[in-house]
């Protein structure tokens, strides 16, 4: 089995199906060398990288989260409560 096959069947484990090269363990400046070939995201003058991920990406409009535990509902609000 080679080092692929090995990771393909740790992912399979998983449930996640892969169907191109997966890449392990990389350093940040390998990640970003990785991404800008695949031309799926850009670099700002700046440095960093930034993704388009279109329009419907993010949390869905009508979900809501609710924080039950008191501590972290004073945190969450900003003050006491």
């Amino acid at each position: 089995m080679t080092l692929d096959q090995d990771k393909n069947s740790i992912l399979a484990e998983a449930g996640i199906k892969t169907t191109g090269k997966v890449h392990w363990n990389l350093t940040p400046e390998q990640l970003s060398e990785v991404v800008l070939q695949s031309k799926e995201i850009v670099k700002t003058p700046a440095g960093a990288l930034v993704a388009k991920t279109g329009n419907y990406a993010g949390r869905a409009p009508k979900a809501k989260y609710f924080v039950r535990e008191a501590p972290l509902a004073r945190a969450r609000s900003g003050g006491e409560r």
